[in-house]
């Protein structure tokens, strides 16, 4: 699968950003895209035939702001 959607940070500086990811997935790069809106994608595999994954929208930075557009997040399921 694809965990994908658009953001737009301001005041994040170099040492945070945000992230598409799910829950229990450490390795989402983070990415800051001040006053531009920029595509993020996650991809990511589930293990069970019927398991059940956990959508996070993450900002991690000591200042800022950031905004997810809610129109852009999708998640695509990829051929195999």
């Amino acid at each position: 699968y694809r965990f994908e959607g658009n953001v737009q940070t301001r005041g994040v500086g170099p040492r945070g950003g945000v992230s598409l990811r799910i829950s229990g997935a450490r390795n989402a790069g983070f990415q800051a895209s001040d006053e531009v809106w920029s595509a993020l994608s996650h991809r990511f595999t589930v293990r069970e035939t019927l398991g059940e994954v956990e959508l996070i929208c993450e900002m991690r930075t000591p200042r800022g702001e950031a905004w997810f557009d809610r129109d852009s997040l999708r998640l695509v399921r990829e051929q195999p």
